[in-house]
């Protein structure tokens, strides 16, 4: 044979990398050969390098887009009332305060416009960009859409200065309305769209719970076992 054929025959090589050489495969045994093809099969498969996408909307955590959106847990008309009488409390700290400052310019009937945007920039600004109140964030609350999402201004204005206006008005029916609801909505949930939902390790709540350093796995594994 050719010296030339026979080295460019030798520089070949198969897949175990051995040099292929027909005249020395030909005179290999076949117990050789199946002990190459056990250690091909044994050789240990490439590590993963990438995991299982999770939905983001499964963990709580966004959509993809930056935006969080936060679990439905829907939450309960006594929670409610409790930071409802906490905003209570804060609106009218602040009315005596800024009665106190600028007078007769504050909470009369020929100061409309001012007490409006008093108001406005409590609710609606708070709803919208924080998606609670101070009362919520003391109760561990928050107003969000139907898919989790904090609401926004645009959605805060139907729900705070409307849907909130007509509840009031109707003799507070619209707001006792979240007590017999299967969501817990009132009529200024339902007009804006809108869920009331527990967000315990966030707020006041989530503050002692930090400071006190509860831990609420091992609370509930304590109930589980008095059961």
């Amino acid at each position: 044979m050719d010296r030339k054929l026979v080295n460019r025959l030798n520089s070949r090589h198969d897949a175990s990398g051995s040099p292929y050489n027909p005249m020395v495969m030909a005179n290999i045994s076949a117990a050789e050969r199946r002990r190459r093809r056990r250690r091909q099969r044994s050789a240990p498969a490439p590590a993963a390098t990438s995991q299982p996408a999770v939905s983001a909307k499964d963990s709580g955590a966004g959509d993809g887009s930056g935006e969080t959106i936060h679990p439905i847990d829907i939450a309960s008309p006594l929670k409610r009332l409790y930071a409802f009488g906490i905003d209570a409390l804060v609106l009218y700290t602040i009315i005596l305060v800024t009665k106190r400052i600028f007078g007769d310019a504050v909470w009369t009937t020929e100061a409309a416009p001012q007490d409006i945007f008093i108001l406005f920039g409590y609710f609606v600004f708070s709803t919208g960009f924080w998606g609670r109140t101070p009362g919520k964030w003391v109760a561990g609350l928050r107003v969000v859409d139907t898919e989790g999402r904090n609401p926004g201004v645009a959605i805060a204005i139907p729900r705070e200065m409307v849907g909130r206006f007509v509840a009031t008005i109707a003799a507070g029916i619209g707001l006792a309305w979240s007590v017999f609801d299967p969501k817990r909505q009132g009529w200024h949930d339902h007009i804006a769209g809108t869920l009331v939902i527990n967000t315990p390790d966030s707020g006041g709540t989530g503050f002692l719970r930090r400071w006190f350093r509860i831990d609420r796995s091992a609370d509930a594994e304590s109930s589980s076992d008095r059961k």
